[in-house]
């Protein structure tokens, strides 16, 4: 499942997400070593099994962490891109980007590191005109910054589309996508599954019900603070 959205309040769009994937194996991308740390500091806090994977690391932590991930120790890793490359570990359940990659072949390639063992799997991009400036930042340094900016443009437009992900995806690589009438019915986007507006308000209610059923159960869930405590939820 493809799901993109607009980055508001990143950490907590992050933990509600993690909500309703607990107890599986997931993956985070960030921009940056720095987010990476900050990140993976903020969620174990609030008691999840994570850790960071960057090339700031020496090469026994990166290993250690590595290690840990593969062999279900830990659920969560917090990485660059960095991590993922050789890894042989099929039950990822889903990619989270923290950030809006530099392009969609980078995107393709992040998210293709989940559910390889054919099962389920969902990938959430969350991304801001800030993620836009941070990219173009380092354009000065690229070999080709106009090759750059034309990869970035695709990127944006598949953010900010309003067609079916797959669709989109499968278009910029040059495939076209006709979803069956199965696949229609299970929705494969946040797109798709707004359009679906008949079927929307009873899926919000039994997700409603199901996380207080979750909640009197004894699961831990991430209530989000008033919005006038946003800024400093996480302060240091």
């Amino acid at each position: 499942f493809l799901n993109v959205q607009p980055k508001t309040d990143a950490i907590w769009q992050v933990l509600d997400f993690i909500n309703d994937h607990l107890n599986e194996s997931g993956i985070i991308y960030c921009f940056s070593r720095r987010q990476v740390d900050e990140v993976a500091e903020k969620l174990a806090r609030k008691g999840l099994k994570v850790l960071n994977y960057h090339a700031g690391l020496s090469d026994a932590i990166r290993a250690r962490n590595q290690n840990a991930f593969i062999q279900d120790k830990v659920d969560i890793m917090v990485a660059t891109v960095a991590f993922g490359m050789g890894i042989n570990k099929p039950d990822v359940r889903w990619v989270i980007h923290y950030d809006m990659p530099k392009s969609i072949e980078q995107y393709y390639q992040e998210i293709g590191r989940a559910g390889r063992d054919g099962l389920p799997s969902e990938a959430l991009l969350l991304y801001s005109p800030g993620d836009i400036r941070k990219i173009r930042f380092f354009f000065k340094d690229a070999s080709d910054p106009s090759k750059a900016e034309k990869l970035l443009q695709g990127m944006i437009q598949y953010a900010a589309g309003t067609e079916c992900r797959r669709k989109k995806m499968l278009s910029y690589f040059g495939e076209s996508y006709t979803a069956t009438p199965a696949e229609k019915s299970d929705c494969c986007c946040d797109i798709c599954l707004n359009a679906a507006s008949v079927a929307r308000p009873k899926a919000i209610l039994i997700k409603a019900a199901d996380r207080k059923a979750q909640e009197s159960a004894g699961f831990r869930t991430f209530p989000k603070p008033a919005a006038k405590k946003k800024s400093t939820a996480f302060s240091a």
